[in-house]
Formats: C-alpha cells, sequence, structure tokens
C-alpha cells in the first residue's frame, strides 16, 4: 500500500481501488514500489492522494513511470507521469511536471475496474513515449500549436487580444496598448470602435493607436523553432515571410520603445496566432545615457539595416498569447460555415418587448451582424422579470437600451440601430429602412400594427422575408410564421379582428389576464423559462431564412407539455388536435406549410 495513506479521508471506494491496483502490479511483475511522500510532492497541484513507481524498458533505455491517483480515485482516471524525461518541450503531450495527456479532458472511466482502467492508461502512455523517442508524433506540436505555445509564454507578458481578419496576407496593423490587454487590429477605426462598446465610452482621445506586424508563415512552428531573441524572429520572417522583413525593418527603423508581431499560420484544426514583443535595447552609460542603436552615428544618420540589426539582436524577445476576440472567432471558432453569411445578413426587429428583445439578442449571439431594433415603449420594473434588460434599464426606451446592450457584449458586431418610432410612423416617414433588410422580425404583438405591416409587405409583392412570432396565453403556446413572396401572407392565416385562425390551447374557465390594482392594467403571470421555447422557435425560423432564402412559406408551433397546461387551466383547441395528429402529449414543435388563403381580404385587394 502507498505509505502516505490518509485513512481518515480515505473512501471505501479508493480503499478498494488501490487495493485492486496494488495486486494487479504485484501479478504484473518487475519491481513496482509505492511512492514516498518526498516523491509526491514533485506534483503538487494535482491532488495526488497516493502512486506508484515502475522501470519499463523503452528502445533507449529503461526509465521510471509513476502511476498517481487522486482523492476521488477510481471515480477519476490515474494520471501517468515520465521521471526520466526529456526537456520541457522536447516531446510532444506531457506537462511540465512530466505528466503526459493521454485522455481527453473530463474522460470518463469505470469506477469498478480500477486495474483495467490502470492498464489501459498505461499501455496508451508507453506506445506516446514511444512515439516521442521515434520522432512520430512532432506534427502534434505544429496541430495543438497553442497549446505549447502558451505553455512557454514569457512571464509576466503582455496579453494580446485580436481583432485581425485571420488571412494569408502578411501587413502593418494597429496596437492600442492598454493596462491590462493589447489590442490588435486590422485598422485604428475596427480598435477604436470596439473599445468604445466595450467600455460604453467614446473618449478614444487618450488613446494611442501605434503600428504592429502580422506576418503569415503558412506552418506553425515547432518548440525548437520558437524565438528567443529579435535576431531569431528576424530569420523566421526572413525565411518564412520574405516579403514581410522589409515591413519588420521599416518599423524597428523608427526607433519606437517596442515593437509587437502577430505569426499566424494554419493548422487542420484552423488557423492560430501568437505574439511576440521586441523591446528597444536599452539605453546604458554613465552622464548621458547612451542609445545603442545609433552608437558611432548621429541619431539621423544611422543606416536603416544597422538600426534593423541591431534592434533585432541578441537580446531576448517576449513570448505573448493571443486571444481571438473577432467576429468569426466568437461565432463558431472559425469552424461555422453559416457565419459569413449570417455576419453580412441585415435584421429588423419590430417590436422589443420580452420576445423581440430576447430574439434579438439570439440572432446577435448567433452572429448576425446588422440589427434594426424598433420600439416606441420604455422599459418598467414589470418588465424587468422577464426581459433581456435589467432594472438599470428601468425608464429607459427598450429599443435604445438593447441596442446599447448588444453592442456592449458583441462590440465586434457590424452595426445595431435603434428607432423609438413606431413601426406605422417609420412605414409612413422611412420606409426605406425596412425595405433595406433583408429580414424582418415582427414580435410587435399587434394586429393594427401587424395587419399595417403585412398591407405594406403585399403592395410591394412581399420582396424580402418577414417572420411573425408571438404567444397563447400563458406562454403556453408559441408561433412563428415566416411569410415570403410564395404561399400565403400573413393576413392568410388571421381572421377579421386578429385572431389566428389556429389557436392551439383553449380556457374553459374564461380570461387568461389578470389585473393589477389598476385601471385597464392587466398581464399574464408567466416567466422567462416558459417564453424560452417560443423565442428559440422564432429565432431559428428567423436564422432557417437568411440562410435559406428560398424558403417557402412556413408556420412553426411549440405546444407545452400538456401537463402544464392543464395545471394552469388550459385543454387543447379540436382544430389543433386535428392538425397535429392528436398528439395531445405537448412538448414539441410541429411545422406546417403557410398556405394561401382565398378568403383573404388583403391578397383579394392586392389582386383586384
Amino acid at each position: 500500500m502507498p505509505e502516505d495513506k490518509k485513512s481518515y479521508g480515505q473512501s471505501p471506494a479508493l480503499s478498494r481501488g488501490i487495493e485492486a491496483v496494488t495486486s494487479w502490479l504485484e501479478n504484473l511483475g518487475g519491481t513496482p514500489r509505492a511512492l514516498t511522500s518526498l516523491e509526491l510532492r514533485a506534483y503538487p497541484d494535482r491532488r495526488i492522494q497516493s502512486g506508484w513507481r515502475l522501470e519499463v524498458a523503452f528502445p533507449d533505455r529503461t526509465r521510471a513511470i509513476d502511476i498517481l491517483i487522486d482523492y476521488d480515485f477510481p471515480r477519476t482516471p490515474p494520471r501517468i507521469a515520465v521521471v526520466d524525461r526529456p526537456p520541457f518541450l522536447a516531446w510532444p503531450h506531457i506537462e511540465k511536471d512530466g505528466v503526459l495527456c493521454v485522455l481527453p479532458e473530463g474522460a470518463e472511466v469505470d469506477p469498478h475496474a480500477p486495474e483495467e482502467v490502470v492498464r489501459h492508461v498505461l499501455k496508451l502512455s508507453v506506445e506516446l513515449i514511444e512515439e516521442s523517442l521515434a520522432g512520430l508524433n512532432l506534427e502534434d506540436f505544429r496541430e495543438e500549436f497553442l497549446s505549447y505555445w502558451n505553455r512557454s509564454l514569457t512571464e509576466n507578458a503582455p496579453k494580446l487580444r485580436s481583432l485581425l481578419k485571420v488571412d494569408p496576407t502578411s501587413r502593418v496593423v494597429k496596437v492600442w496598448r492598454g493596462r491590462d490587454f493589447y489590442l490588435i487590429a486590422d485598422s485604428e477605426s475596427d480598435a477604436k470602435i470596439w473599445l468604445e462598446r466595450s467600455y460604453r465610452s467614446s473618449k478614444n482621445n487618450g488613446r494611442r493607436f501605434e503600428d504592429a506586424l502580422f506576418f503569415w508563415i503558412e506552418r506553425p512552428l515547432l518548440p525548437e523553432e520558437y524565438p528567443k531573441s529579435g535576431a531569431n524572429l528576424r530569420r523566421i520572417i526572413g525565411e518564412r515571410a520574405p516579403d514581410g522583413l522589409r515591413m519588420l525593418e521599416s518599423l524597428v527603423a523608427s526607433q519606437p520603445d517596442q515593437v509587437v508581431v502577430v505569426l499566424g499560420a494554419r493548422t487542420k484544426n484552423g488557423p492560430c496566432l501568437a505574439g511576440i514583443v521586441v523591446r528597444a535595447p536599452q539605453m546604458s552609460g554613465p552622464g548621458r545615457p547612451k542609445n545603442p542603436l545609433s552608437r558611432g552615428f548621429r541619431p539621423d544618420r544611422v543606416p536603416k539595416s544597422l538600426v534593423a540589426s541591431r534592434y533585432l539582436g541578441s537580446g531576448p524577445v517576449t513570448r505573448a498569447s493571443v486571444e481571438r476576440a473577432d467576429a468569426a472567432w466568437i461565432h463558431g471558432r472559425d469552424q461555422d460555415i453559416r457565419f459569413p453569411r449570417l455576419r453580412a445578413s441585415r435584421v429588423a426587429i419590430l417590436g422589443c418587448g420580452s420576445v423581440g428583445a430576447a430574439v434579438a439578442v439570439k440572432l446577435a449571439e448567433a452572429g448576425v451582424g446588422s440589427l434594426l431594433l424598433v420600439d416606441p415603449e420604455t422599459l418598467s420594473q414589470a418588465n424587468v422579470g422577464r426581459h433581456p434588460l435589467g432594472a438599470g434599464s428601468v425608464g429607459s426606451y427598450k429599443a435604445i437600451a438593447l441596442a446599447k446592450r448588444i453592442t456592449s457584449d458583441f462590440p465586434h458586431i457590424n452595426d445595431v440601430n435603434a428607432s423609438v418610432e413606431k413601426c406605422e410612423s417609420l412605414l409612413a416617414r422611412e420606409p426605406e429602412k425596412l425595405a433595406s433588410q433583408d429580414l424582418i422580425v415582427s414580435a410587435m404583438g399587434s394586429w393594427s400594427a401587424e395587419g399595417r405591416l403585412n398591407d405594406w409587405h403585399v403592395a410591394h409583392g412581399r420582396p424580402f422575408p418577414i417572420v411573425y412570432g408571438w404567444t397563447e396565453a400563458h406562454a403556453s403556446a408559441g408561433h412563428a410564421v415566416l411569410v415570403t413572396n410564395e404561399g400565403g401572407c400573413f393576413g392568410c392565416g388571421v381572421g377579421p379582428f386578429g385572431n389566428p385562425l389556429l389557436r392551439v390551447t383553449d380556457w374553459p374557465e374564461g380570461t387568461t389576464q389578470r389585473n393589477e390594482p389598476a385601471c385597464g392594467a392587466v398581464f399574464q403571470p408567466y416567466g422567462p423559462v416558459e417564453l424560452s421555447h417560443i423565442v428559440a422557435l422564432i429565432a431559428e425560423l428567423s436564422i432557417d431564412s437568411l440562410l435559406d432564402p428560398g424558403r417557402a412559406a412556413t408556420h412553426r408551433i411549440w405546444a407545452a407539455r400538456s401537463q402544464r397546461l392543464v395545471s394552469i387551466g388550459g385543454t387543447w383547441t379540436r382544430d389543433w388536435l386535428c392538425v397535429c395528429g392528436e398528439r395531445s402529449e405537448g412538448g414539441f414543435v410541429f411545422e406546417r406549410t403557410w398556405m394561401p388563403d382565398d378568403r383573404c381580404l388583403v391578397c383579394r385587394a392586392e389582386a383586384a
């Protein structure tokens, strides 16, 4: 048994696991032994409870291997460490303390067969070491470049945050040096907008933006190639991005106090970025300090090539991490094929109440590039419980406060505009604002307003799609209707008094509304959880429409679980049960075609 066992903190499962592994190791042969307390201290940050050391023969020599288990074993996998190992980053998949990475993060194991788990992990570890000895897995350093680069960072290196468009074009870019991080962007304008939105401040006057460099080097560097000095960096750029060497030498010729360089390369899992900061050589000498860059020359007469060789000399460089904050990374980690179309899309949200505002946030999260938010109302305290905006926005116009919230949360978004006009006024005064959109989402919940919108849409030939969304009583059902230039208009599914022709729920006990202690103040007591299904329904149909402009007119319906409906006094309508095939259990989305109706007064008037 391991000699540092703490029985007072050892569960029965851990005790059984230790006994099983000890017995298996003894039958394995060789001379495995329990680790001493001193040996366990070599792994201070891993909560190691105990372990064993054994000798394993490899092609080059016999190496000591440690099997380590923590206090949650056997419900967590063992860790394997190489005691006799080469310097850090000589082999891939090995931490600084010698622990091997052979299982994915969060890997599940069978707690009832601890010896089998140890055998499997040990087998994988031996195979990894043999591959490393033979040099068969060096490409793993490139494919998982960021993992290894970020383990080689210079102490106290600045954190770089990137808005760069990651493409194979070496170029001069801009950097803002903040207290907590440096911001790298393709232009000063991009950086300013991002900072203004992130900090909700337009005070850019005190911010200084400097030239920086982005170099594309095709293949990620191996650890042995990571630049240690300015001369190393100059050689790497000369060999891998020769067009960029002139840019680098030109920038250091102006003798800035530091130069920020970002290297970009592609792996099979997408592009990666690495940051390097080169600081100017320090002045030295008693009395008047001497500038080592101009030594032997007048300050303004030093040849550029000499400045470059002195600036990019033997002095150490700072290796820094780069955290991407550009839109392509935020929305899909560069691997969502839908992103370019969504990024280029323009969507107007009419009605920024609890439904429309939540849909707007979902579309921004999905990567939609431009939003127009339209709502004439202000936020009240009563709205806060199921609205994305909190108490800090009470008294503010919903559209304006929501626009500020979205641009602050997603500073990379193209633009978010707000209008506090009614939809009817906007259609009468500036219809081009809506006509220029790729999609309109109407969540106004007013037949009067949506009827006018439908009239206008039909009168202009329905040149773009509109998604209409609404809830039924207590958010027990929700509807999302996509109206296109084919199929029914919105009026084809709505009666003359604004009532949908298909209702999902019925309420035998009468009205579904409650009264506040004020004249005419009514409400329905449901919360954001019930509403979330309907928000997702409307947002998903909106995304589908943007990605497939030729999609037919569609009606999607969310029906809540029957248990909830019954508990609040509702029932399914006969019409709904006929449409959905008697699926009375609820809790599903149903889709059908939104059909034209010969009785529709809007369509008949347009045809005449």
